[in-house]
């Protein structure tokens, strides 16, 4: 019997359910960045309906909990694509920001020369 599931099999649903978070979380672009979790439930769910009792209970947490670990995974990789397109982003306005400034203090000696030209220019 195991300690937390007490000696109870899951109800199909369960394992339907487990199955549908499967096939979602496989089915996603970047799955492949989950590849060793989503291959651990898969043969859990197997296991699990493959056997009977507590065996079953066991199969279905050690699936629940891959998929938990899956998910983690997922979301660290989208976390990591939007990070790497906000540095991405940053870079490019750190750019802009240096050229306008370029241009600023261009047009601003520029203007100081046309002060001085025209301080020289008077009597």
């Amino acid at each position: 019997m195991h300690p937390t599931l007490g000696d109870a099999e899951p109800a199909a649903s369960t394992l339907d359910r487990l199955q549908a978070r499967l096939t979602r979380l496989q089915s996603k672009p970047d799955a492949d960045h989950a590849a060793g979790a989503l291959k651990q439930a898969r043969t859990a769910l197997e296991r699990a309906r493959e056997t009977e009792g507590a065996a079953t209970s066991v199969a279905a947490s050690i699936a629940e909990a891959a998929l938990a670990l899956a998910d983690r995974q997922l979301e660290r990789r989208a976390s990591q694509v939007r990070l790497v397109e906000a540095e991405r982003r940053l870079a490019q306005i750190e750019q802009r920001a240096k050229a306008q400034r370029r241009a600023l203090e261009a047009l601003l000696r520029e203007r100081a020369r046309g002060v001085e030209e025209a301080d020289q220019e008077k009597p």
